[in-house]
């Protein structure tokens, strides 16, 4: 296979309307190598989408924060989950993202998403609670999302920290295929 990107022929014509055209033919390798790089380039953007997508929806879930449970919560566990497996098996998407990113930050995506599955947790399980103390602590609205977003910040980074205590960058799987293949 050839790193040949450019059409074997270009065909340039018009219908039978007048409207003018150009057709690009390409040989198999090329196409090839064209669907190739479209398929490294799609995993690439992915996987650098996957580690801050449950931060982002979590981050909305909050700001429509009503006490009671919504299907849409469950994309963070099955996101972050995914995530933090992957991470953890050194799979395609953490040996592709450690390509971007140190080991060290991927720890700190590893705790940021466990942190978003702990507040989707406590949303989840306590959410009704948590709204109703909110409403009885304050009438007014912005006072009410700054209690509910510090109480769910001090989730989030309580979970983060305890994380940390048993994540680190040994933890991560392609640390481990790193050492299993003889590298230090």
């Amino acid at each position: 296979m050839s790193f040949n990107i450019f059409p074997k022929n270009v065909i340039k014509g018009e219908t039978s309307d007048g409207k003018s055209f150009i057709a690009n033919e390409y040989d198999f390798d090329t196409f090839a190598t064209l669907q190739l790089m479209n398929l490294g380039l799609y995993l690439v953007a992915g996987s650098l989408f996957c580690i801050i997508a449950s931060p982002i929806i979590l981050i909305m879930i909050m700001i429509g924060f009503t006490g009671k449970f919504n299907f849409v919560y469950l994309s963070i566990p099955i996101l972050s989950g995914y995530f933090i497996l992957d991470c953890a098996k050194g799979w395609l998407m953490s040996l592709l993202l450690n390509f971007f990113i140190e080991a060290d930050t991927l720890v700190l995506f590893v705790g940021i998403n466990i942190g978003c599955i702990a507040v989707i947790l406590v949303i989840t399980l306590f959410g009704n609670i948590i709204l109703n103390t909110i409403n009885r602590i304050s009438d007014d609205v912005i006072t009410r999302y700054i209690i509910f977003f510090i109480a769910m910040g001090f989730v989030f980074c309580l979970s983060m920290a305890i994380s940390f205590d048993y994540i680190n960058v040994e933890w991560l799987g392609l640390t481990r295929i790193h050492h299993e293949l003889g590298h230090s």
